[in-house]
C-alpha cells in the first residue's frame, strides 16, 4: 500500500493542488518558500505518528492567503488517496475508507467553523478560529460513523525537519530514541536475570572503589549536616541503573570508521551524525512493520543533502530508494545533486506558473508509455549542472560551451537591460548537441509552466545576413512543428540566428541588417580574441579594417575557429564590453524571458 496523490485546499500557501506521489521514492523540488515544508506540514495533520488533538488544530495564518474572502468562513481541506493494497492486514485498515474509485482509499482532514463561529464570521474582520474544529472522516464523503484512529496509527509519518539534530535525538535520556528501538526487538530469555547480575558486580566493584567511597562519605556526612538527625538520608553512588530498563534508557550509540576505535556522536560530523540517525529510524521502521503494528510507515526527509559531500548525497539517494525498511519515502530537496541522482517518475516539480496559481507537476507523467525512450534519454543527460532548470524561474536551452560561457558576459555588460542571470533565477542550458525535444517537453501549458526559450543554430546555407534570408535546418523545422502549440503559449520560444553565434556576433552592425557594407560592431574585439586563441594561424587574422564585406568576414571567423570554437569563446568573453553589440537573436531571448515576469 502507499499514498498516491494529495490534494491541499486552503492550507497555507496551497489554495488548491493535487500531488501525485510514487510508490518508494518521491523528491519534490522548487525554489524556496515555494510550498515543499508546507507539503509536509500538511501530511502530518493526517498521519504523523504524534499528532496529537492539539497540534491538529490550526492558527489564523495557517489559513491560504491567496484564497479571497468570501461570505461563508474558509476551510482547510487535506485529502490523501491510498492505493496498492495486498495484504489482508492493508485491507483491513482501508476497509471504511474506500471510494467509488476502483482500488482506491480516501482519508482526508477538514478544519472548518462551527455554526455558531459561521453566525460570528464577518469577512473582513480576523478569522474567530476559537470556533473552528477538525474532522477526520474516510472515503468519499463524510458521515456520521465515528472515524477508526486505531487504523490510522497503523499509517505512520516520521518527518525530519531540515534543521534537524541528529546527536540530540540520538542521545541517552528518559525519552531515549535508542531505547524504543531496542525495546521493539526481543530480549533473550535470561537478558534481564543476567545483565541485572553483571550491573550489581559492577556497582558493587565501583562502589569499594577509594575515590567513590571518599566521594559518597563526603556527600553523605553534608547531608547529615544540612538535613539534621531526624529528617537525613543516605545517598548511594552508583555508575548505571540496576533495574535492566534503566540499562537501555542510558544507550549511547557510539560508531567508528574503518580502521579507527569507536567514539561518541559528539566528535562525529554532522553529515555523519544525519546518516546514523536515518539508519536508526529505518530499523526502527523494519521492526514495527515486521510486527504488524504499522501497514505504510512513511519516511519523510526535508533537505537529506543537509552536511554531506555531492558524493556522499548521491550515494545516499542511490541507496536509501532501495531500502526495503519504509514502505514510502517523500524528501524535499534543493540539491541537484540529489535531484540528477533519480528517475523522472519520482519527481515532483512545484511551481507557479499562469496567474501565479502554485501547480504540482510530476515529471515522469509529461511522458506517455510511447516516449519511455525520450524519458530515460532525458534522465542520462540530467547531471547535476542541467538538474538547475527544475529550480529556476526561467531556462535557456542552447547547444554548447560557447553560448554557456558567452552569455552571462553579453547579459551583464552589453544587454538592452544588463542583467545577472543568477539575479533573474535564469538556468542557462548546455544541451550539449540538438537534443533540445526532451527539454523542451518540460515546458509549457500542460507541463511545468515556466518560461524557456531554446536558442538554436539554423545551419543556413551561406553567409545570410538578415532573417528573411535565412533557411532554417530540418532539425529546427521539425521542432517547430511539433512544438507549434507549445511556442503559441506564453511560456516557450525557439530563436534561430543568421547562421551560428560566432557568425552572428561577427556580422553584427548598427547600420542596416542587409547591408553588406554597414560598418562591423564587433570587429576589434574579434580580432583581439582571435589573436589569442590557440590554432588560429596569426597571419590569417585579418587587421582592422582589412575585410568590408561583412559576411565574408563572418565566414572568416568561422573558418577560423571552426575547430577552437570554445576557446575562441573564453577569449571574447574577455573582450566584451559597453561597446560590443549582442546578436539580434541573444537580445530577443532575453526581451522573452523578461526577467522572469510571465507575459
Amino acid at each position: 500500500m502507499y499514498l498516491s496523490s494529495v490534494r491541499i485546499k486552503g492550507f497555507r500557501n496551497f489554495e488548491d493542488c493535487s500531488i501525485i506521489l510514487t510508490k518508494g521514492l518521491t523528491v519534490l523540488i522548487g525554489e524556496n518558500n515555494i510550498g515543499k515544508s508546507n507539503f509536509l506540514s500538511a501530511l502530518e495533520l493526517v498521519f504523523s505518528s504524534d499528532a496529537s488533538d492539539r497540534k491538529r488544530r490550526l492558527k489564523r495564518e495557517d489559513f491560504c492567503s491567496r484564497v479571497p474572502r468570501g461570505n461563508e468562513p474558509p476551510e482547510v481541506i487535506i485529502s490523501c488517496t491510498l492505493e496498492g493494497f495486498v495484504t489482508p492486514e492493508e485491507m483491513a485498515v482501508v476497509a471504511t475508507w474506500m471510494t467509488k474509485t476502483n482500488g482506491q482509499a480516501r482519508v482526508t482532514y477538514a478544519y472548518r467553523c462551527s455554526p455558531h463561529g459561521k453566525l460570528l464570521y464577518k469577512k473582513d474582520e480576523p478569522l474567530p478560529v476559537e470556533h473552528y474544529d477538525y474532522v477526520l472522516y474516510g472515503g468519499e464523503e463524510e458521515t456520521k460513523d465515528s472515524f477508526e484512529y486505531d487504523q490510522l496509527r497503523k499509517i505512520s509519518l516520521e518527518t525530519l525537519s531540515a534543521l534537524r539534530d541528529a546527536e540530540r535525538q540520538l542521545r541517552p535520556g528518559s525519552r531515549s530514541m535508542l531505547a524504543g528501538i531496542v525495546a521493539r526487538f526481543e530480549m533473550g530469555p535470561d537478558d534481564n536475570d543476567r545483565t541485572k547480575a553483571a550491573v550489581g558486580q559492577l556497582n558493587e566493584a565501583l562502589g569499594k572503589a577509594k575515590q567513590v567511597c571518599d566521594a559518597q562519605t563526603a556527600i553523605n556526612k553534608n547531608l547529615r549536616a544540612v538535613s539534621g538527625p531526624i529528617f537525613a538520608q543516605e545517598g548511594r553512588l552508583t555508575p548505571v541503573g540496576t533495574e535492566y530498563d534503566d540499562l537501555l534508557r542510558n544507550l549511547m550509540l557510539e560508531v567508528r570508521s574503518p580502521n579507527a576505535n569507536f567514539q561518541g556522536l559528539e566528535v562525529n560530523g554532522l553529515g555523519f551524525n544525519n546518516l546514523v540517525f536515518v539508519s536508526a529510524l529505518l530499523a526502527d521502521y523494519e521492526r514495527r512493520r515486521q510486527g504488524n503494528q504499522l501497514v505504510l510507515p512513511i519516511l519523510a526527509i526535508e533537505e537529506p543533502e543537509a552536511h554531506l559531500h555531492p558524493h556522499l548525497q548521491r550515494v545516499l539517494n542511490r541507496n536509501i530508494r532501495t531500502t526495503t525498511s519504509a514502505s514510502q519515502l517523500i524528501a524535499t530537496t534543493h540539491s541537484t545533486h540529489v535531484t540528477s541522482s533519480v528517475s523522472l517518475d519520482s519527481l515532483v516539480v512545484l511551481n507557479r506558473g499562469l496567474g501565479d496559481a502554485l501547480q504540482a507537476v510530476h515529471v515522469g507523467s509529461i511522458f506517455g508509455p510511447e516516449d519511455e525512450k525520450e524519458k530515460r534519454q532525458l534522465e542520462r543527460y540530467l547531471d547535476a549542472t542541467r538538474s538547475t532548470l527544475f529550480f529556476a524561474k526561467s531556462v535557456i536551452l542552447v547547444e554548447g560551451l560557447a553560448e554557456m560561457l558567452l552569455l552571462p558576459c553579453l547579459a551583464r555588460t552589453c544587454a538592452r537591460e544588463r542583467f545577472e542571470l543568477d539575479e533573474r533565477g535564469i538556468s542557462l542550458v548546455s544541451i550539449g548537441g540538438l537534443a533540445f525535444r526532451p527539454f523542451l517537453r518540460l515546458f509549457g501549458t500542460s507541463a511545468i509552466q515556466r518560461k524557456c526559450v531554446a536558442l538554436m543554430d539554423s545551419d543556413s546555407p551561406g553567409f545570410p545576413l538578415e532573417h528573411k534570408q535565412v533557411t532554417e535546418s530540418p532539425t529546427v523545422k521539425t521542432l517547430r512543428e511539433e512544438f507549434e502549440a507549445a511556442l503559441l503559449s506564453p511560456y516557450m520560444r525557439l530563436i534561430t540566428n543568421l547562421r551560428t553565434l560566432e557568425y552572428d556576433i561577427a556580422v553584427a552592425t548598427y547600420g542596416p541588417a542587409g547591408d553588406p557594407l554597414a560598418a562591423l560592431a564587433n570587429e576589434r574585439q574579434i580580432i583581439e580574441a582571435l589573436n589569442r586563441t590557440p590554432g588560429v594561424t596569426p597571419s590569417l587574422v585579418p587587421k582592422v579594417g582589412e575585410i568590408r564585406k561583412r559576411n565574408e568576414f563572418g565566414e572568416r571567423v568561422v573558418d577560423l575557429i571552426a575547430n577552437n570554437k570554445a576557446r575562441f569563446a573564453q577569449e571574447l568573453a574577455l573582450e566584451i564590453d559597453t561597446e560590443f553589440l549582442i546578436p539580434n537573436y541573444i537580445q530577443a531571448a532575453f526581451d522573452f524571458l523578461d526577467g522572469y515576469a510571465l507575459s
